[in-house]
This record gives C-alpha cells, structure tokens and sequence, in this order.
C-alpha cells in the first residue's frame, strides 16, 4: 500500500482541519451557508478518526492533531461567526470567546481527565460533544434572526460543554444500533439536502436542519434515555 495503515486516522484529522480552516475562510467572505456545510463535512471525518485509530493504530502526533482539528471546526470557526454576525462588538467578541473556551475546556478535560475516569461508561462522553456543540451553535446562528435569542441558546450550549451531564458516542453507540439499509438512505438524504442547501444558500433553512439533528442528538444521545432504551426496548 502506498499509505500505511497508521496513517488512516491522521489523514482524516487533517481533512477535518482543512474544513475547519476552509470554514473560517468562508466566514471572512460572507459565505456563512458555506462554512457551515464545511464544519458538517469535518464532522464527518471527525466521526471516523478514533475509530481509524483503534483498528489500525496511529502516530503519537495523531491525538493531538485530532484535537487541533477539533479546536479549529468546532471552537474557532463557531466562535468567529459569532464574533462576524455580531459585527465584531464588544458583547459579540465576548460570546464567540466564551464559546472557544467553553469548547477548549471541553477538549483538554477529555484528554487529561475524561480518558482516565474509570467511572465514565465505555461509549459516553462527560458533557456535550464538541461536534454537537458546534451543530447547535451554527443553527442557532444562522436560524434565529432575532440575533439575542441563537445568543441565550450559545450560552446555554456552553454550559453543557462543560457539563457533567452524558452523552454517548454517535459513532461507537449510536450508528452501529441503526439497520445497516436504513444508514445508507440517510446517507442519500443527506446528500441531497447538502446539495440543494448548496444551491439555494438558504441561512434559514439550513439552521434549521442542524438544529433538527442537534435536537435528534440530544435525545437520543443522552446516555440515561439511551441505557433504558438499550435495556428495556422501550
């Protein structure tokens, strides 16, 4: 093979940092549809990194390069579009800085802490995902017009990036319980959505799908409504 196997996972870490700085580009010329779509592709490869990891190994960079990725698509490209809608203002400066921190916070606690407590189940994270928090800031941003309102959901997403309060990994938990059929109709939907998104540009509307997939995520992805779903069937 012309790559080696460790590599996989790197790879796919650099593709999600590409997206991430294609995103801020985009934020800079106005093109906010755009970036957002950029951010929901790095998520993509963000999904299949750990798990590229765990199959074929790594590099001992590749942690870090994962997180830096992470940092750049979920923490700073957010965070600048906040600062960019807010016409760079003081309070808007402000959000988009909470926001980074929030997220920064959320990355260094999973790798010093989080991977170490015995106590956090197999599969769950302690507290809201950066991927997840980067969706619903995005559509709240580009769905509310009322700029105050996308503002107090920034804020409250925030908190439970710092949060104690579980969820489970989308990929490792999530994805394998979906049948294999019904992932690749998703898969096709998907695309077809991104590609009239890219067409009619609509802020709106594209908001709104990511707030529709945060909201599937959040309830299907907190981890005591997923045990019992798990355990009873119900």
């Amino acid at each position: 093979k012309a790559i080696p196997n460790r590599l996989y996972a790197d790879i796919l870490s650099i593709l999600n940092l590409l997206c991430g700085i294609l995103g801020i580009a985009l934020v800079f010329q106005g093109h906010y549809v755009l970036a957002a779509l950029a951010i929901l592709a790095g998520q993509v490869f963000d999904l299949f990194d750990g798990r590229m990891a765990e199959k074929h190994g790594g590099t001992r960079f590749g942690p870090w390069l994962d997180d830096i990725a992470d940092l750049t698509s979920f923490g700073l490209c957010p965070a600048l579009l906040m600062s960019e809608l807010g016409r760079f203002s003081p309070h808007a400066v402000v959000l988009g800085a909470l926001y980074f921190l929030a997220v920064t916070f959320r990355l260094w606690r999973f790798v010093i802490q989080d991977k170490r407590d015995r106590d956090i189940p197999k599969g769950a994270f302690n507290g809201l995902p950066s991927p997840a928090g980067a969706l619903v800031a995005l559509g709240a941003l580009l769905f509310w017009r009322d700029i105050w309102i996308s503002w107090v959901v920034i804020c409250a997403t925030s908190f439970l990036l710092v949060s104690h309060i579980r969820f489970v990994h989308f990929g490792r938990v999530i994805l394998p319980l979906i049948p294999r059929s019904v992932v690749i109709l998703l898969g096709f939907l998907v695309l077809l959505i991104a590609a009239y998104l890219i067409k009619v540009r609509d802020p709106r509307m594209l908001g709104g799908v990511l707030l529709g997939l945060f909201a599937v995520y959040g309830l299907a992805g907190n981890y005591r409504v997923l045990s019992r779903f798990v355990r009873t069937g119900d």
